[in-house]
């Protein structure tokens, strides 16, 4: 993606030096032309760009990749004759028909002609984006009701569609604020209703299982420590050595100079493990089968897998 970036960045930059050429070319004053010509090297030089590396250059110039902005940006905000409104429509139901017989590319084809028509439909995005559903372009999809609801904040539809994206994406949060706002502006759609249950089932059955879930650290219960009482009283232990107080002092204070390496807290380490073998050599070997759970899986000597496949 860094590279991506920085690849478009020195595009534009190979652009915008190509246009104060272009400026320069067609200039007739001295001193103006004189002032591209030293803008042009400022910017090679500062942007590290040459301008003679046609490997850079884009299909069009700067002018008509701005020009085109600009046309889109006001078509957003152009408002439909009563025509174009009617072709719009016209183009929506071809598409709803072409969706029906699962012919989505078609389909999804009569609908970006319907918005350029009238961008001004939300039912256009909404339909658009049931097709980029369909397609597992979630991010489009999104994108699309978002606009829908930019252009109607009370259209329920929209909100509904939104809250499927996110119950398919796993993002039940989400999932459940949109299909609430889905009832509220639309009691009788028993679908909304279900599915914002259905979420809201989701979300508690995720909190649910993250709640309930061990630490783990590669396939290691992390709550074995922890439910060993034999085991907490010698990490209590532990923890009144003075040796031991004083490393954990420092380490949390980052004066790390103050610790002599790792050596002390190492040694702490090995007479801990020393006290446990002597006492209690049970509770080292459920540690060790905590550790490895599945030692018939490990690879042999000669290299191949116990278990075979």
């Amino acid at each position: 993606k860094f590279v991506a970036e920085m690849s478009s960045e020195k595009k534009l930059a190979y652009s915008v030096i190509q246009y104060l050429k272009r400026k320069c070319a067609s200039c007739s004053n001295s001193d103006q032309k004189e002032s591209l010509e030293v803008a042009v090297e400022c910017l090679e030089n500062a942007l590290e760009v040459d301008s003679n590396a046609s490997h850079l250059n884009v299909n069009h110039t700067l002018e008509h990749i701005f020009k085109e902005f600009l046309e889109k940006q006001g078509s957003s905000d152009k408002i439909p004759t009563k025509e174009e409104k009617a072709e719009g429509e016209r183009l929506k139901n071809e598409g709803n028909e072409l969706f029906k017989q699962n012919n989505l590319l078609e389909a999804l084809e009569c609908y970006n002609k319907a918005i350029t028509v009238d961008p001004t439909n939300p039912k256009f995005y909404n339909n658009r984006a049931t097709v980029y559903m369909k397609l597992q372009d979630f991010d489009q999809a999104i994108s699309d009701c978002k606009s829908a609801l930019k252009l109607d904040p009370s259209y329920a539809s929209a909100h509904g569609r939104l809250g499927s994206i996110y119950l398919t994406k796993n993002k039940f949060q989400e999932a459940v604020d949109c299909y609430k706002k889905a009832v509220e502006l639309d009691p009788t759609s028993t679908t909304n209703r279900d599915n914002h249950k259905l979420a809201e089932q989701k979300l508690r059955e995720s909190l649910g299982s993250s709640a309930n879930a061990s630490p783990s650290l590669g396939g290691f219960d992390m709550g074995f420590l922890f439910r060993n009482p034999m085991l907490v009283n010698m990490a209590t232990q532990a923890m009144q050595d003075p040796n031991m107080q004083q490393i954990l002092s420092s380490l949390m204070s980052g004066n790390m100079q103050q610790v002599q390496g790792m050596d002390s807290l190492l040694e702490v380490g090995q007479r801990l493990a020393q006290q446990m073998q002597s006492n209690n050599p049970e509770l080292v070997e459920q540690l060790r089968r905590q550790m490895n759970p599945n030692p018939g899986n490990q690879t042999g000597n000669n290299g191949s897998q116990g278990d075979s496949l």
